[in-house]
């Protein structure tokens, strides 16, 4: 049960929460399969996943939620490398499908047949690490057990429950790990790179809900340091839709309509890279105004 509120953070930071609830019912059917559970048992373990679900429809997004996983992928496809394809020469993909081949020929050469939640398993996995980029992580974590157990089962290492001594140094190392973890992160997070950090009191001085256009790459930079204002785009790009997407290059590049952009969207500030053509644009066909500078990065105001 502790896997219900677990999914609600997971579907609260990041949107592969469905992964989760997807392996819980696979597993749940495949144990079903191999008769190692009765009606009861699955009835009672297709429960988590359902009120796992019910986890995600209570985030602070609601439950429009439930839907995103189905459209932001298609919306993203387009523009995102992440959402396309993987690479098949890219080293992570090729080493994701080794792995699951090591398993499948582990299988054919052994007298043991594999249990079916172990054949869901690889299936999602093969699955995950050829329909994005960014699943192939994911199929490399669900073939991760399957390859431990059958170099186990080929070096005749014998499978053991780890003592409380080993659970203890896990523990530790973990501990250990947070301790310096934390404050190297707070130091590392008060010396920001890449971004115009010097304009940050300019921008939350600027009237909270006002409309900006930036450079994708900054937008998360500023959605956190200035989170009153509201970009026009932002680096979660498949929230987006397409055609929306296609006006915001267009305009970046200061291609015919960037005007009518501008004026739909109502943005009032720009944060653009110096060499941005929609600097030049603003600058001198919109007459707006340049009002501070650094890192690279140009803030303009509309007169």
């Amino acid at each position: 049960w502790w896997l219900v509120p677990l999914t609600w953070v997971w579907a609260s930071s990041h949107g592969l929460w469905l992964v989760g609830i997807g392996v819980g019912v696979l597993f749940a059917c495949g144990l079903a399969c191999d008769k190692r559970i009765g009606r009861r048992r699955l009835r009672n373990l297709l429960l988590v996943p359902l009120a796992s679900l019910g986890a995600v429809a209570l985030t602070p997004s609601g439950p429009k939620l439930l839907l995103a996983p189905f459209t932001v992928g298609s919306n993203a496809r387009e523009f995102v490398g992440e959402w396309q394809s993987p690479g098949i020469r890219q080293p992570v993909t090729v080493i994701t499908l080794l792995m699951i081949g090591f398993v499948l020929v582990a299988w054919a050469r052994s007298a043991r047949k594999p249990q079916w939640w172990q054949i869901g398993l690889l299936a999602t996995s093969l699955v995950f690490a050829l329909a994005m980029a960014r699943t192939v992580a994911v199929a490399a974590v669900l073939v991760a057990p399957l390859l431990a157990q059958e170099l186990q089962h080929l070096s005749g290492m014998r499978i053991t429950r780890p003592g409380r001594r080993a659970q203890l140094s896990w523990v530790s190392l973990i501990a250990t790990a947070l301790v310096i973890a934390a404050p190297l992160a707070g130091a590392v997070a008060q010396n920001p790179r890449s971004v115009p950090d010097h304009l940050t009191e300019q921008l939350r001085q600027i009237p909270s809900g006002t409309g900006v256009i930036a450079t994708g790459d900054v937008t998360g930079w500023l959605l956190w340091s200035a989170p009153g204002l509201k970009p026009v785009e932002d680096i979660r790009i498949e929230i987006y839709d397409p055609s929306y997407i296609r006006r915001y290059i267009e305009t970046m590049a200061a291609g015919p309509a960037w005007r009518g952009f501008i004026r739909d969207t109502g943005a009032t500030v720009a944060l653009l890279q110096k060499d941005s053509p929609l600097v030049t644009a603003l600058s001198e066909r919109a007459g707006w105004q340049v009002v501070g500078s650094d890192a690279g990065y140009l803030l303009l105001r509309r007169p």
